[in-house]
């Protein structure tokens, strides 16, 4: 969805950053999390997803399409590669759960 999102409006900011607000600038996070939060009761996805869950599932889908951690580490920022070793282990239990938004997308496709 964040890959049609950037296709489609190309934000133009010279560091790469996707959320905008009107003068251009990157988005605060806390402003984000407002606006995640209102489209989030929109479609329905439960309170547990949080901004965050997005960022953790990047990085376990990562590990589960077998992306080398070193790689993994520099995409999430992690400056000791401990922090990035959480997502093998979430990857490995995780191998036949579909996640919150795996379960929205389905539904939606489904109507």
């Amino acid at each position: 969805m964040l890959r049609e999102c950037y296709r489609r409006y190309r934000p133009n900011h010279p560091e790469g950053y996707m959320f905008l607000n009107r003068e251009g600038n990157p988005l605060k996070v806390e402003r984000l999390r407002v606006f995640f939060r209102r489209y989030r009761r929109k479609a329905g996805i439960s309170e547990d997803f949080i901004v965050h869950s997005l960022r953790h599932a990047f990085a376990t889908r990562l590990v589960e399409e077998g992306i080398p951690l070193v790689q993994v580490k520099e995409l999430l920022g992690h400056s000791c590669i401990r922090s990035t070793m959480t997502y093998v282990h979430v990857a490995n239990n995780m191998q036949k759960v579909d996640s919150p938004l795996d379960i929205f997308l389905k539904k939606k496709e489904e109507e």
